[in-house]
């Protein structure tokens, strides 16, 4: 019965993803431009794509923004959540909540302010700089070919960081308090708790955060 209720979605997720995806998968052993009829290659385009500089460049651009984009905003999140869940202080879900607004916050808006941040002339970021005597790391952050690809990447950890915290923080109030005071009686202090009885405990939260 419960692969029953399943079919519906399976159905237009293969007709729409699945399906695609092969015939893409199809296509991509032939030359073709899409006109004419194409010729067998094989796997010669794939070898193609792997011996151009270009092309290989950019997968490893795509792998920098993922530690950015995935690795980051999951250790932050994993931080964040942890100390939260040994803090009782007053302001905690306030404080939950300043963390959360990168998330909720239209990507135009973000997009708009971290320009006005990154802006080589008056921007926040070289102003601040310049206010503490550091001048001369002011730099053109988005236009600079070093720069630019980890200026992006920091964004995107910004923005992502507080869905992988919420998360982590359900996750950390599912697991039963017994094992943390388990843990302290046999003397583990914050890190080795956090080893033992935490990161443990989260690893259905931690691939569903790395997935999306």
């Amino acid at each position: 019965m419960a692969y029953a209720y399943l079919l519906p979605g399976l159905a237009a997720f293969a007709a729409f993803v699945l399906w695609p995806l092969l015939r893409a998968g199809w296509i991509s052993l032939f030359a073709w431009d899409g006109i004419t009829v194409g010729e067998w290659v094989g796997l010669d385009n794939y070898g193609e794509v792997l011996s151009d500089p270009e092309l290989r460049s950019a997968f490893v651009h795509a792998l920098v923004l993922l530690v950015f984009y995935a690795f980051l905003p999951v250790v932050i999140g994993l931080v964040l959540a942890a100390a939260m869940a040994r803090s009782r202080v007053r302001g905690l879900t306030a404080f939950r909540t300043v963390l959360f607004l990168p998330q909720v916050v239209a990507l135009v808006v973000v997009a708009v302010m971290w320009r006005m941040i990154y802006d080589p002339g008056s921007g926040l970021l070289n102003e601040t700089l310049r206010a503490v005597g550091l001048g001369g790391l002011a730099q053109n952050w988005l236009g600079d070919f070093d720069l630019a690809l980890p200026a992006v990447g920091l964004i995107g950890t910004w923005v992502m960081y507080g869905l992988a915290m919420v998360l982590f923080t359900a996750g950390v109030q599912k697991i039963p308090q017994s094992l943390y005071d388990a843990a302290r009686v046999d003397g583990a202090g914050p890190v080795r708790e956090f080893f033992a009885v935490t990161l443990p405990g989260l690893r259905n939260e931690i691939a569903v955060a790395l997935t999306l």
